[in-house]
């Protein structure tokens, strides 16, 4: 019975859900307050300029615990207590795309800094998992040999630059399989010297650029440098904002993913209210600035200059971008999909 109410379903989506061919979700991560971004658009006006071209939410709840579970959240409509590189055992926003769509892994990225964050690309759920996990692209620097092991396994407590030195001494003795990693999108050979976010930003641009994925994910997370100073991760954001400038002049440039081409960016929680003993900020003080964020939401079809003061969640990404593509919504995920009509 489910097969036909989806299909009638779909007859009666909005506009945008029927048009959007191309979704491009970025975690503007590492813990973002709305009073830096949403509050203050001289430090991010490329934010600014999606929040004019698209829609606005400005009180969405954020859920999850620590970075790597409220990340998870976004990509799972699930949250949960999660642990480094754990893998989840709720399907993935790529793997619901990829075998609902029977897309290759070409049509969905998860690009990143962050060698840790290789985990969101597939779960450990039996009828679901790597086969249908997205292509992962991670920065050549701080990448491990052994990723894709510690990505199956997981990997509980980190190395240490002693420890990592020895595995990159040990990894010289052992063959390197000839289709471990994606190739570098062209011209990434130039971005040597840059942060993390960036790279991964500059990356995502060439990637959607050359491959056109119907999903592509990136995960930013050098804003956590606001433990030790506000200063510096005010510094991340203006230099993230620029970047993802650079991505939006890409997409309006060209004609086809303009026209069909979905953008939303959203951090997976805040930070502390007040600054500390370090002028810096922590995230840990159950303020609303911590569990409140922003989400902008820009595509074909998509309200221009609307402000929605009605509450949403994190979690309702997944089912939101399941209905753009026209994938099926899962039955088994707490998250719903949000409304973009006026």
């Amino acid at each position: 019975m489910r097969r036909p109410v989806f299909l009638l379903c779909l007859l009666c989506l909005p506009l945008w859900a029927q048009r959007i061919e191309h979704v491009v979700l970025i975690n503007f991560g590492g813990g973002v307050r709305s009073r830096e971004t949403v509050h203050a658009p001289e430090t991010t006006p490329q934010l600014a300029r999606l929040a004019r071209d698209g829609s606005l939410f400005l009180n969405v709840e954020a859920e999850g615990f620590g970075h790597f579970g409220a990340v998870l959240a976004l990509f799972t409509g699930n949250s949960g207590l999660m642990g480094l590189t754990d893998r989840s055992e709720s399907p993935t926003l790529f793997e619901y795309v990829r075998k609902s769509l029977a897309l290759s892994a070409d049509d969905c990225w998860l690009v990143t800094g962050e060698p840790d964050f290789a985990f969101l690309a597939a779960s450990s759920h039996p009828d679901y998992g790597e086969a249908f996990g997205a292509r992962v692209f991670v920065s050549p620097e701080g990448a491990s040999p052994f990723a894709p092991v510690l990505r199956r396994f997981g990997n509980p407590v980190g190395p240490g630059v002693s420890g990592q030195k020895a595995l990159e001494a040990l990894a010289e003795h052992f063959p390197q399989p000839e289709t471990s990693a994606p190739e570098a999108p062209q011209g990434f050979e130039t971005d040597e010297g840059l942060r993390g976010d960036l790279r991964a930003l500059r990356a995502a641009r060439r990637i959607l650029l050359q491959h056109r994925p119907r999903l592509l994910a990136v995960v930013l997370k050098d804003a956590d440098i606001a433990h030790k100073s506000f200063k510096e991760y005010v510094k991340v954001l203006k230099e993230n904002d620029s970047e993802l400038g650079q991505l939006l002049d890409a997409i309006d440039a060209d004609p086809e993913l303009a026209a069909t081409t979905a953008i939303i960016v959203c951090p997976e929680f805040g930070r502390d209210r007040a600054l500390n003993r370090f002028n810096g900020l922590d995230h840990g003080d159950g303020s609303s600035d911590l569990n409140r964020v922003a989400l902008h939401i820009r595509g074909p079809g998509i309200a221009a200059g609307r402000r929605v003061e009605d509450p949403v969640r994190t979690v309702d990404l997944t089912p939101t971008i399941c209905a753009m593509l026209g994938v099926e919504i899962p039955l088994d995920v707490s998250g719903k999909a949000i409304s973009l009509s006026d």
